[in-house]
């Protein structure tokens, strides 16, 4: 085999890795940016009581929970669902669906503590109830592209077993 075979052969590896690594989104890269949007423009609704996005951290009355989530759906709906979007990468589609899960069960714990919190706490506001639900769907929209591509990869592996693509 010639030098020249040799680097043909690299450059379709690397093209056959870039190509594996894409994902096809469809309607669904349009419903993730609604989605992101509407995350967006709750982001200027209260979160907690009166208490809004910026004033959440230096606040007595709101809970950790409540914080923490609100910063996990701002990088999940704000930067890793719109960044996946664009680059079509599914590893960024991964995190996204990973962090979107994760901020979903965030949410429902923070509305559960806000909700069981005694006297005093500051109340569930709109824009936590909206990008909660946001995350939600995000999760929704995310998971079966993620777990297409899974599924793909594992009969490519599988009916790959034993038999090379390239003859030697």
């Amino acid at each position: 085999m010639s030098s020249l075979d040799r680097a043909v052969l690299r450059d379709l590896a690397r093209i056959e890795r870039k190509v594996l690594g894409e994902i096809e989104l469809g309607w669904r890269g349009r419903a993730v940016g609604a989605v992101s949007v509407v995350m967006a423009a709750a982001l200027v609704l209260p979160q907690l009581g009166g208490l809004h996005v910026w004033e959440l951290p230096g606040a007595g009355n709101a809970g950790l929970l409540a914080v923490v989530f609100t910063a996990f759906a701002l990088a999940v709906g704000l930067v890793a669902s719109p960044l996946a979007v664009l680059v079509r990468r599914w590893s960024i589609a991964w995190i996204a669906v990973a962090g979107s899960g994760v901020t979903t069960a965030l949410g429902l714990f923070a509305y559960w503590s806000q909700h069981s919190a005694p006297q005093g706490a500051a109340s569930v506001g709109p824009g936590l109830v909206i990008d909660w639900l946001g995350v939600a769907v995000l999760t929704v929209l995310w998971l079966p592209v993620v777990l297409q591509r899974l599924s793909r990869d594992h009969h490519r592996r599988s009916g790959a077993r034993g038999r090379t693509a390239i003859p030697h």
